[in-house]
């Protein structure tokens, strides 16, 4: 088949397209609507044909054009849409109550077109428990072409990522010789034992990092810089106890008056434990009134820097834009580390011919050390 190849759709700032080239895979083309998020992308990709554009205007042919590909020629399509309307918040009984849940048919749409040897779709796993779910149609539909179909939900946690974010991961493959599977797991929970190293910890991720006061930058990393908090929200952290600490433990008088009429979420407001994975990263990691950010022991929100780190991005990642801008970049990306477990899963079945999670499991685990096979 040659180069193995992937166009990377809903590219976000680049995430699952980072994992896939840690395993080898050859970028050709990337679509992101934002523009700002397009410069994050452009600055880790520059190899990649950058389509900024909305993706309903857009054509199968226009991407494979732009990727230098004809159609069957790709290996790889990745496909992670916009999932804010399938959370747990937002579910809609008919599945298209947020105007960016048909994205999800678009994507099948240019699969069907494009014809890869393989295609990954990515959601929260919102996406099944809604009553038309987008996904069910689209999965007849990628079937009907040809694509055996793999899905599960996964956990990010199990592939070396500090943070529990579980995800619902399909994976397609047309190619008739090649069996798929969900990859098999790397780390698993320290509390059920075993042969697997256990999950990355809060405190492997950032426990490094240069402690730092209320606004206070760290070095010469601009990523690295803490918020400016007020005086009575400075007061309010140091009534919260160090390393998993939550509101609760506040006085009365210093609670939130919205939190006095409500007892639950109590994740607002809470502290990282040190030797726990993260909660899930979102786009308002920054910000503890949004969840828990808290630092372990500094009273303070995390930092971008280590809500990077807390994702599986690399120090030496870029992200454009204003604080904002790069926190929402940061969390609605998928973490490199799962995107590589997926990509090497696929070289595995390719080189395999006929992969299993069983089968091939040595090879994938040492494939995960050595990403370049």
């Amino acid at each position: 088949m040659g180069s193995n190849t992937f166009i990377d759709l809903f590219a976000g700032c680049g995430g699952a397209s980072l994992g896939f080239k840690q395993a080898g895979f050859v970028l050709k083309a990337a679509v992101e609507l934002d523009p700002i998020t397009c410069r994050s992308y452009a600055d880790n990709h520059p190899e990649a044909a950058l389509l900024i554009n909305d993706i309903k205007l857009l054509s199968a042919q226009d991407i494979l054009d732009k990727a230098g590909l004809d159609v069957g020629q790709c290996t790889v399509v990745l496909g992670c849409p916009p999932c804010q309307g399938f959370s747990r918040h937002r579910l809609k009984d008919s599945g298209f109550g947020d105007p960016r849940n048909p994205l999800v048919t678009v994507f099948a749409e240019m699969v069907i077109s494009m014809l890869p040897a393989f295609f990954v779709f990515e959601n929260v796993p919102g996406i099944l428990k809604i009553r038309k779910s987008p996904w069910h149609a689209s999965k007849e539909r990628l079937t009907a072409s040809g694509y055996n179909i793999v899905e599960g939900v996964v956990d990010a946690a199990d592939y070396g990522v500090p943070q529990r974010r579980r995800r619902f991961t399909a994976i397609g493959c047309r190619l008739p010789a090649v069996i798929v599977d969900i990859p098999p797991k790397t780390h698993s929970d320290p509390r059920e034992g075993g042969v697997l190293p256990s999950w990355r910890t809060v405190r492997d991720a950032i426990g490094d990092l240069p402690p730092l006061g209320n606004g206070e930058q760290g070095g010469n990393d601009p990523l690295h810089c803490a918020s400016t908090h007020s005086q009575a929200t400075l007061n309010r952290f140091r009534y919260i106890p160090h390393d998993g600490g939550s509101r609760s433990s506040l006085p009365h008088e210093m609670q939130l008056d919205c939190h006095k009429r409500h007892s639950g979420h109590l994740d607002v407001y809470g502290r990282l434990w040190w030797d726990k994975v993260a909660n899930t990263v979102t786009g308002g990691c920054t910000r503890p009134s949004k969840g828990r950010f808290l630092h372990p022991d500094q009273d303070r929100g995390i930092t971008l820097r280590e809500a990077a780190r807390l994702q599986g991005f690399p120090d030496d990642y870029r992200f454009e834009g204003n604080k904002q801008q790069i926190a929402l970049q940061i969390g609605n990306a998928v973490p490199p580390p799962l995107a590589l477990a997926i990509a090497l899963s696929l070289k595995i079945a390719l080189i395999d011919g006929a992969y299993s999670a069983n089968g091939a499991s040595n090879l994938y685990t040492s494939a995960l050390s050595s990403p370049s096979l």
